[in-house]
């Protein structure tokens, strides 16, 4: 149950709702909050759906085929931009927007019998001997690099192939960051490198089970207006929480465009985004509330996000400057198979 054993420490005015009213929406919000809250130490390490454990990872790489783009993003000049244009967010993010309703011919058309959409996922998370706000890193840290690579079928009730990188450590920090790193090691590890299939893309943990795409159940019922659809998620997830709500529904690119398209362009309506840095196609977009600050990255030319970002929210002076706590970033194409699950 490795997705439902992140979800923990939420503030009860967050999450104060009877479970029988609790929304595919509410739930998927729940859990990216706390996802993105830094690790708290001497626990077992638990990460975001089916990253993997361990250390050292092999070299990465796929040919993209058809007219895909691969995309990525260099942490760096997304912790430090170089510069802003003139255009505003929500003038990019309707870029972005209109650039998705232009695939939706596209998107069904390049994906012949047999193919698999490849996303790739890495992810690259600062944990250290702190618990989050209350009690910032005393004295260690490190930083890893997990990888996970989903292969969606053409035809999507068959079996979605997701085979899981092992950990590649890429950072120790401060006095007692080895010995840190050396007794997470040392715990029992919840999930080594893998290929996995699963039928229709349904995850089970337990007697729990979920969509890899979490909102796929609903995505006949969410409006492609972008008005109604924020009006849709202001009511799935109150209190402010819609922008986060519709970036989990964005996640890994896997809606279908048209959907995508009206994501992007509910994104440009919320009033707290701004413009963090424009290099030529990638716009960094910064979402902030009372809570937390967000970046995002979009891919104006094909409507695709491309980067998540939480920025260092608690500082201290084990891990240095300019690392953020978090970064994800997702790279898609097209490929003829996909790795043969272990049996």
């Amino acid at each position: 149950m490795r997705l439902l054993d992140d979800v923990r420490e939420i503030r009860s005015e967050e999450a104060s709702v009877e479970a029988e009213d609790l929304s595919v929406a509410r739930e998927v919000l729940a859990i990216e909050i706390e996802r993105a809250k830094p690790r708290p130490a001497r626990t077992k390490r638990r990460r975001r759906v089916g990253l993997g454990v361990g250390l050292g990872i092999g070299g990465l790489g796929a040919a993209a085929l058809g007219t895909f783009a691969v995309v990525s993003i260099v942490a760096g000049s997304v912790v430090a931009p170089a510069g802003v244009s003139s255009a505003s967010a929500a003038e990019l993010l309707e870029r972005a927007s209109d650039a998705a309703l232009a695939q939706v011919a596209a998107v069904d058309a390049q994906l012949a019998p047999g193919q698999y959409l490849r996303v790739e996922t890495t992810m690259d998370q600062v944990t250290t001997d702190g618990t989050a706000q209350d009690r910032p890193a005393e004295s260690g840290g490190f930083r890893r690099h997990t990888v996970e690579v989903v292969y969606v079928p053409a035809d999507r009730t068959q079996d979605w192939i997701v085979e899981t990188r092992a950990d590649e450590v890429t950072g120790v920090y401060g006095p007692e960051g080895q010995e840190f790193l050396d007794s997470v090691l040392a715990e029992p590890q919840l999930d080594e490198a893998s290929v996995r299939a699963y039928p229709a893309g349904i995850r089970t943990y337990g007697e729990e089970t979920q969509p890899i795409d979490m909102y796929r159940d609903r995505y006949d019922e969410m409006p492609r207006d972008p008005d109604a659809l924020l009006a849709w998620f202001d009511s799935q997830a109150p209190g402010g929480y819609a922008g986060l709500a519709i970036l989990n529904a964005l996640y890994q690119n896997l809606p279908p465009a048209d959907l995508r398209a009206a994501l992007l362009g509910a994104l440009s309506r919320l009033p707290e985004i701004s413009l963090v840095a424009e290099d030529g196609d990638l716009a960094t977009i910064q979402r902030t509330n009372a809570d937390s600050v967000q970046q995002f990255v979009v891919d104006t030319r094909t409507g695709m996000l491309v980067s998540i970002i939480d920025p260092a929210r608690h500082p201290n002076g084990i891990v240095p400057d300019g690392i953020p706590d978090n970064i994800q970033t997702f790279t898609t194409s097209i490929v003829d198979s996909a790795p043969t699950p272990a049996r």
